[in-house]
């Protein structure tokens, strides 16, 4: 469970810090891109932990 929470927080945080830099660009906010980088980078950092932890436990 700890590996999808912590991807689930790193997506959020990874994809409001490119919303941030959007805004700051003077871009308007996109739903679709925020997803996309919410689900793409918390996936992955999801995926990277469980394989640290279970390579942990070994």
């Amino acid at each position: 469970m700890k590996p999808i929470k912590t991807g689930c927080f790193s997506g959020v945080f990874f994809a409001a810090g490119m919303a941030l830099f959007d805004y700051a660009d003077g871009t308007e906010f996109n739903w679709a891109k925020f997803s996309f980088n919410l689900l793409l980078f918390g996936g992955a950092m999801g995926l990277m932990t469980y394989k640290s932890l279970k390579n942990l436990t070994k």
